[in-house]
């Protein structure tokens, strides 16, 4: 399951952090697994490299929604993570038509952020939709060395 940003870099899509006017983007490989080829490792993230505009094919986002045993609609804030999701219930249903009233008993409400968020096992999701959202690459790099329009 994704969920979040990405980058594609030397044909490989990997998850990312990136921001517009940025030097370039971070890409993760959040396992403790063998030392990817230029990475080095990160406590928060795991495995990370910095990568230069100009070095960037793709950027893009996936917007994840599941729905829970009981049907709630839940939006995937990340990939999974030790087996878990973090996840969001914003208003209303997302991508499917009819979701129950009310919010989940594992969910708690941010009031910050005004939505009702929580974290529960992967595998207790389904029918899951990921919704591409293309980046505009340029823009991101706009006036930024090394950019693809520098």
């Amino acid at each position: 399951m994704r969920a979040g940003k990405y980058a594609v870099v030397g044909g490989a899509a990997y998850e990312a952090s990136f921001s517009r006017g940025s030097d370039g983007v971070m890409l993760v490989v959040p396992s403790r697994d063998d030392r990817p080829d230029g990475f080095e490792w990160d406590e928060r993230y795991g495995w990370t490299r910095d990568v230069r505009w100009a070095d960037v094919e793709r950027i893009y986002e996936v917007e994840t929604w599941a729905r829970d045993a009981v049907g709630y609609a839940l939006r995937v804030y990340m990939p999974p993570r030790n087996g878990r999701v973090q996840v969001v219930q914003p208003p209303g249903g997302g991508p499917y038509d009819d979701v129950p009233d009310g919010h989940p008993a594992y969910l708690v409400h941010n009031t910050y952020d005004r939505e009702w968020q929580g974290t529960l096992p992967v595998d207790e999701l389904r029918d899951a939709r990921e919704i591409e959202h293309e980046r505009d690459l340029a823009a991101y790099a706009e006036g930024r060395p090394d950019s693809p329009r520098s």
